[in-house]
């Protein structure tokens, strides 16, 4: 349980609302008129529970940052399968290192800027389970440009 909560606030996930100090679902209050609590949540006002990201950063804030994180990631891996020397170069992302067309490069720069930014805010994501790939980068085309994947061995 405590991965799940971990996983849902690291990742911006969907806010979940405490139940009713009765047991109703609707978070509506009790006899006494108090709205429920969620695990690391503040009690609600009658008729609303607790918010379980209430302790934690700001859910919304933190899926819009992703979105824009993810956003300049595939900005910083567009490459032209008709250049050299791309897509060797590896840098952080969420939970493994990827590959971009240029480590040097203005757009890998400003991605660093907003994952940085990002972590520091929202805290690291949890990547249970999830292995790393390794091996050389290629710019695999994709419409009239490319992006840079990995090119995993057999």
């Amino acid at each position: 349980m405590l991965a799940i909560f971990a996983l849902v606030v690291s990742c911006g996930g969907d806010e979940f609302s405490g139940g009713s100090a009765d047991g109703g679902p609707d978070g509506g209050g009790g006899s006494d008129g108090a709205g429920g609590t969620a695990l690391g949540g503040a009690a609600g006002s009658a008729g609303t529970g607790g918010s379980l990201l209430d302790a934690g950063p700001d859910a919304t804030a933190c899926v819009t940052m992703r979105a824009e994180v993810v956003r300049l990631q595939q900005a910083a891996q567009s490459c032209s399968p008709d250049v050299a020397g791309q897509c060797i170069d590896e840098v952080q992302s969420f939970c493994c290192s990827i590959v971009v067309a240029s480590k040097s490069s203005q757009a890998t720069a400003t991605y660093l800027s907003a994952l940085t930014n990002y972590l520091q805010k929202c805290g690291p994501e949890a990547c249970l389970g999830m292995p790393c790939t390794t091996g050389s980068g290629a710019c695999t085309p994709v419409g009239t440009s490319g992006t840079c994947t990995r090119l995993i061995a057999p």
